[in-house]
């Protein structure tokens, strides 16, 4: 049977072969030959003649180009299953092949598809895992810093490029096509950010601080012709900041002094076959690159061009280096054309302008702006600024956006929530992108359109951070730092209903830390003094359709909440209320406030009842007066110590098989060696096995099991491991950076939260569910027409089955090289199938190869699971297949 592989470089194979038995070896053996360009971890499972399941190999490291012999095998095993997946979780190989010695064959190669897509389902049925539930169309996870437009022969599309993983639930790593209906990736993408992006001799060029691309080493700059990356010469060790043609060649400028120990002096030029230098360049960085009246214009934050003194602006004419009149100011850091004439921003915070050359001098465009401009453009008559300001013109209102009219500036709308890196003109609109979750009252991830009079973006998942989740009133309700979710402006918290997301009143005007039910009504605590647009001093309750304070509130943040002896009970930063001492707990009884004792002597961080005790758990040494280091429980009258508590801080506590479980940071707890989790019987502290390698933020029993969550401290990665009561194992794939902090159970599901983008290989931001889910495969069953002649619209059409027919969720085929489309609804044909078409337009004759993507979906019942379908051959004019597979050393093709 052919390996299944998914996410490698078309040069990238797996190769298994047997080593019969020989002398001295009682059982043959099996070699792996991974050819790849990216390591990654093994996993081979044999299952024998009697239905035995037995483990080769669990989370062996493998490095490219590895070979490993000597792995035994049983005359008794029949069928070997083994799958490859890198550092993220993403599958690279999986196989399955008869195992059997006697059997007459020496090697099993796999078929290759492109980089970045899940690998396909080869059964289906009900499984569990984590699940496509709150994926939806967002835009990127990060920084947006540089988009560009480009047509790869299937249509003009944009381009972006910054510092982020995933967009519209793809995980795209720093780079990301959007055909103005979904999101794709470009490959494997790059291990770092994208600060620049440009289009020389028909290819999409991107620059930045990267050293890998697609897995391969293409430091600084590489290029995409549309199905793959290539490296452009030896790159360029560095960061690229800029990047654009002129006079034929492509301009990189940034932060480099040498490219393969030439001296470039931050800038270089590349002709398509080989690097040279642009004079002796700048002694500093080069920020910014245009080209004006024949002239290249570089800006940046040099004083020193080609040995000249010439600070933040000069011109090359081909030849030589120039300054232009004593420049805009250091450092330069956008330029544009506006009405025919140069345009430049420069300076920082206060000293910030904008400014126009006249040919002879420069002059400044009103007053200053309120802080640093990043991008300029012009759109619609108008001189369009962006970047880290809220005031322009010297004191103009203006959030992170404004214009500029001929004699004054003006807000462009409302502005956005934060900064602003890049600016382009698309479709008649103006498209922005950089670090904001809203523009105007629209919840726009990290990138945003405005047609002249309103703003408008992709629909969003949560957008940030994830702090606390409860079940209120049948809906599922997140507090964190979130300020949209679902594509709409929900304020610190909103609730999920099964099917979408919807925010709770106006929300609050600050962070929610904590989320706990008391009396039937939600509560919420954390780092506000407003909720609903009412006064409540960091926590408040929500009776279903308003806000309301409880009391006069507290005075400081609230970082936990519990339910004790009928009183709702809070901890946080708080040492008084209303002039009475609360140090870090006080309790609520419906009608006041009161003490709990004389409270403790530091950060509470997380509490439960166990044994008809409250038990908190933080960062002290003392609790009601009496020693208590980072644990200890109140009786309802006084505070006693669990032993001698933990040597770090505890972040959770929760019970489970009868017994207390505290998660954190500690090693130990009351002397017991304990790896982060520790548990406590009444009167004695005792390790949970060997304990995890990771802070632990979150518990919590789920199917009998207790689920632990947090996140390693080098390199910080989000992690869940599940404990059955005898053994730990890590629950589905990694999760991406930064922590899991909570838990919950909703419909049937275990609900992870905290600050991460990937859960299970599943793009899925902020918040993530696990349980039961309907696998699925997907399948290109036709084109039409076909073959096709260039120029010609192609409908695909793609079926997508499993036991139950997906009715959510969306296909994206990508047609390699170029091209891609997206049908947003899935139609049933029967009872298993559902149908999805959409068209891919080819301007160039070439075969092409079709591989659709299931992204999965829920209606709030059925969950579907994401699927890639095997490769299907398109004609396009007739042309024989523009790839050619590459050849092993017996001379036969993969």
């Amino acid at each position: 049977m052919p390996i299944l592989a998914a996410s490698a470089a078309s040069t990238d194979r797996l190769a298994i072969e047997l080593i019969p038995s020989v002398a001295g070896s009682a059982e043959p053996q099996l070699a792996i030959h991974w050819s790849g360009n990216v390591g990654g971890r093994l996993r081979v499972l044999a299952l024998a003649e009697d239905g035995a399941e037995r483990l080769l190999v669990d989370g062996l490291a493998i490095q490219p180009g590895m070979q490993i012999h000597a792995l035994a095998i049983a005359d008794t095993d029949v069928l070997l299953r083994s799958e490859l997946r890198d550092a993220r979780g993403q599958l690279l190989a999986r196989s399955e092949h008869a195992a059997r010695s006697e059997l007459p064959f020496a090697r099993f190669i796999d078929q290759t598809m492109p980089r970045a897509v899940a690998a396909p389902r080869t059964s289906q049925g009900v499984i569990s895992d984590w699940k496509p539930t709150f994926v939806s169309n967002n835009g990127p996870d990060g920084t947006v810093l540089a988009v560009q437009a480009w047509d790869d022969g299937s249509g003009e599309a944009l381009y972006f490029g910054g510092e982020f993983v995933t967009a519209g639930g793809v995980q795209v790593n720093g780079i990301a096509r959007w055909n103005g209906v979904s999101w794709s990736a470009l490959g494997g993408g790059m291990n770092g950010r994208v600060h620049a992006l440009a289009v020389y001799q028909g290819m999409l060029y991107a620059g930045g601080s990267f050293t890998l691309v697609d897995g391969m080493p293409m430091p600084g700059i590489a290029r995409w012709d549309g199905s793959e990356w290539s490296a452009v010469g030896p790159g360029i060790s560095g960061t690229v900041y800029s990047l654009t043609p002129f006079q034929g060649e492509l301009i990189a400028a940034g932060s480099f002094l040498t490219i393969s120990g030439m001296p470039v002096g931050n800038i270089a030029r590349w002709n398509g076959i080989a690097w040279s230098s642009v004079g002796s360049g700048a002694n500093q960085a080069i920020d910014c690159l245009i080209e004006f009246n024949g002239t290249l214009v570089a800006g940046g934050n040099f004083t020193s061009m080609d040995g000249l003194s010439i600070a933040g602006v000069a011109s090359w004419n081909g030849t030589l280096w120039s300054p232009m009149g004593s420049g805009a100011g250091v450092p330069t850091s956008a330029f544009a054309i506006w009405n025919g004439d140069l345009v430049a921003a420069s300076g920082l915070s206060s000293t910030s302008r904008v400014s126009l050359w006249n040919g002879n001098t420069w002059s400044q465009l009103g007053g200053n702006m309120g802080g640093a401009v990043h991008a300029l453009t012009a759109f619609q008559g108008e001189l369009v600024a962006a970047g880290r300001f809220t005031s322009a013109g010297g004191g103009v209102p203006a959030s992170f956006l404004a214009r500029w009219n001929g004699a004054s500036w003006t807000p462009l709308g409302d502005g956005t929530n934060a900064i602003v890196r890049t600016l382009t003109v698309f479709g008649g609109e103006l498209v922005a992108g950089g670090e904001f979750t809203r523009s105007g009252q629209v919840a726009a991830s990290r990138v945003a359109r405005w047609n002249g009079s309103h703003w408008s973006g992709p629909s969003a998942g949560i957008d940030r951070g994830i702090s606390s989740v409860v079940v209120h009133n049948g809906e599922l309700v997140v507090g964190g730092s979130l300020i949209a979710a679902g594509g709409q402006v929900s304020f610190f918290i909103a609730r999920w209903n099964g099917t979408g997301w919807s925010p709770l009143g106006s929300g609050m005007n600050g962070t929610v830390f904590a989320l706990a039910i008391y009396n039937g009504d939600l509560v919420a605590g954390g780092n506000f003094t407003q909720a609903g647009g009412v006064a409540a001093n960091y926590i408040a309750r929500w009776n279903g359709s308003s806000w309301a304070p409880l009391g006069s509130g507290l005075t400081a943040s609230v970082g936990a909440l519990a339910n004790y002896n009928g009183e709702l009970v809070a901890a946080g930063g708080f040492s008084s209320v209303n002039g009475s001492p609360f140090n870090r707990i006080a309790r609520w009884n419906g009608i006041q406030w009161s003490a709990l004792g004389t409270g403790v002597d530091g950060d509470i961080r997380g509490m439960a009842v166990f044994q008809g005790e409250l038990v908190v758990g933080g960062l002290f040494q003392s609790a009601g007066g009496q020693s208590a280091v980072n644990i200890a429980r109140w009786n309802g009258a006084i505070w006693a110590e669990l032993g001698s508590g933990t040597d770090d801080w505890v972040q959770t506590l929760a019970v489970f098989n009868n017994e207390l479980i505290a998660g954190g940071n500690f090693a130990n707890a009351g002397g017991i060696a304990a790896a982060h989790i520790a548990r406590w019987n009444g009167s004695d502290w005792s390790a949970v096995g060997s304990g995890v390698d990771f802070n632990v933020f979150g518990l919590k029993e789920y199917n009998g099991a207790l689920v632990a969550g947090g996140a390693s401290p080098v390199p910080v990665v989000a992690r869940v491991a599940s404990w059955d009561g005898n053994s730990w194992t890590s629950l589905g794939m990694p999760f991406s950076s930064i922590n899991v902090s909570s838990f919950e159970n909703y419909n049937g599901d275990l609900i992870a939260v905290g600050a991460f983008s990937v859960a299970g290989g599943i793009a899925s931001p902020n918040i993530a569910a696990h349980g039961p889910t309907h696998s699925t495969q997907s399948t290109v069953v036709g084109t039409l027409p076909a073959p096709s002649v260039t120029g010609e619209s192609v409908q695909i059409s793609v079926e997508v089955s499993a036991d139950v027919a997906p009715t959510e969720g969306h296909v994206t085929v990508n047609g390699s090289p170029g091209g891609s489309c997206t049908d947003l609804t899935l139609s049933p044909i029967n009872a298993t199938t559902s149908l999805a078409q959409c068209s891919i337009q080819w301007n160039t004759a070439c075969a092409r190869e079709l591989v659709a993507t299931y992204v999965g979906g829920t209606d709030g019942v059925v969950t579907w699971q994401p699927s890639t379908s095997p490769t299907t051959v398109h004609a396009v004019s007739g042309a024989v297949s523009c790839v050619q597979l590459p050849l092993f050393q017996d001379g036969f093709e993969g």
